[in-house]
């Protein structure tokens, strides 16, 4: 995975539902540190405020649709007479 020009190989379990004849949905979860990424958790200053501060921990989810495409069409058989 590649983030802010940072790249990290990542492990992430997936799921693999298929919803009908020709459509996977595809789903998975990986907590991942930003710190990882050489990013540098945000730590806004709003003036006359305590400064913000946030944790390095975050969680990328992705879905995933795969459809499959429709192949070239049949030509069509001539009828057979009876």
């Amino acid at each position: 995975m590649t983030v802010a020009g940072t790249t990290q190989t990542i492990t992430m379990p997936v799921t693999i539902e298929r919803i009908d004849k020709t459509t996977l949905k595809i789903v998975g979860t990986t907590p991942l540190k930003m710190t990882d990424f050489d990013i540098k958790p945000p730590a806004p200053r709003i003036l006359g405020m305590p400064t913000i501060k946030t944790g390095d921990d975050i969680k990328i989810t992705v879905e995933w649709l795969v459809v499959q495409k429709a192949g070239p069409a049949q030509p069509a058989q001539p009828a057979k007479a009876p």
